[in-house]
């Protein structure tokens, strides 16, 4: 069962209640038969990944990027991989709510619910714990007084600079500082080497990916013949950072989910990527294939893809049905850059 299946259980089964009255607010909500049934004006839900938020949104579930509201009566949190991330909302959380009032946790074992349950157990008063489908869904009252503690997480999920200098925070995609393979396919860009190899970084150019705008940033440092330059993201927040980051007035920030971008236009002169390859925390080639085919579906035909990828990550079929041509730039032991030209149409 899913995170949501457990908040089911919960309600129908009468071991978690929520009062009737006053804003609930659910942050990472995610889609499920329990949101339906509270469905309102009371529920705002948050959720900043477009994927998700598109879930909920057909299944009828209003959601925001990121809510604007000041006061709770109950809050649900679901839990995500970054611990840091979890605790900033669960502080978050708690500072909507009055004294006394419910805070809601739901997570999966594998993401660190046991140990994250015995931390706020130690803060709050432990209301309900409910174990089901690998995973918890705890209810802990709201104190009185809050410890400094709960300053410390918030803290430690905010905004701040990174190693790099540009504006990140936990739960975003390598938040301390570029990864290795953005670093690598840099290098490529910076050397002139795709230049060299034919591709050519001028007119509309689209990042796929852009995280918080680090290969934006290079690209548009690197070449002024581009026009503008559209930075693709999934992640409310991190596209948020982006735009903190990315300061160039051709840029402008679309969030979206990738795999399901058409043309818009006359399409792209240039894409440029460095594709997810996670799903949770099994690797899963399709998301970078996707990519792949997103650029070919918006790319103009004399336009050009160049993308980097782990050594290992079977992209070359992609690279075949998307692609008339397509050739390896430069490789090392853990990554390759590749260069695309003449997409196929569907």
């Amino acid at each position: 069962m899913s995170k949501e299946d457990r908040l089911t259980f919960a309600l129908r089964s009468g071991e978690i209640e929520i009062p009737k009255h006053g804003n609930l607010v659910v942050l990472r909500a995610v889609a499920s038969a329990a949101l339906t049934a509270l469905a309102g004006e009371r529920l705002h839900c948050e959720q900043s990944n477009k994927i998700e938020a598109e879930r909920l949104d057909a299944q009828g579930i209003a959601s925001q990027p990121q809510l604007e509201i000041q006061t709770a009566n109950t809050v649900i949190v679901n839990t995500t991989r970054d611990k840091a991330e979890t605790r900033g909302q669960l502080a978050r959380g708690l500072s909507l709510l009055p004294p006394g009032a419910p805070l809601l946790i739901n997570g999966n074992k594998a993401d660190g619910i046991d140990s994250l349950t015995r931390e706020i157990a130690g803060i709050c008063g432990l209301r309900a714990n409910i174990s089901k489908s690998h995973g918890r869904l705890i209810s802990v009252q709201r104190p009185s007084l809050l410890p400094t503690t709960i300053d410390t997480w918030a803290a430690a999920a905010s905004l701040r600079k990174n190693a790099d200098d540009f504006w990140t925070k936990p739960g975003m995609f390598s938040p301390d500082r570029a990864d290795e393979g953005s670093i690598f396919l840099a290098e490529v860009i910076r050397e002139g080497l795709a230049k060299r190899s034919g591709f050519r970084l001028k007119g509309s150019v689209a990042d796929l990916g852009a995280g918080w705008g680090y290969l934006s940033s290079v690209c548009l440092e690197a070449d002024s013949k581009i026009t503008d330059m559209s930075l693709y993201e999934v992640e409310y927040s991190a596209l948020e950072a982006a735009r903190r980051n990315v300061r160039d007035p051709r840029a402008r920030f679309l969030w979206s989910d990738v795999s399901k971008l058409k043309k818009d236009g006359v399409g792209y002169d240039a894409v440029i990527t460095n594709p997810p390859f996670h799903s949770g925390r099994a690797a899963d080639p399709s998301l970078g294939q996707a990519f792949i085919f997103a650029a070919a579906r918006i790319l103009k035909q004399t336009g050009c893809l160049l993308m980097v990828a782990n050594r290992h990550l079977p992209y070359e079929a992609a690279l075949d049905a998307a692609f008339r041509q397509w050739k390896p730039l430069r490789e090392t032991r853990e990554f390759k850059v590749m260069t695309a030209t003449s997409p196929r149409r569907a």
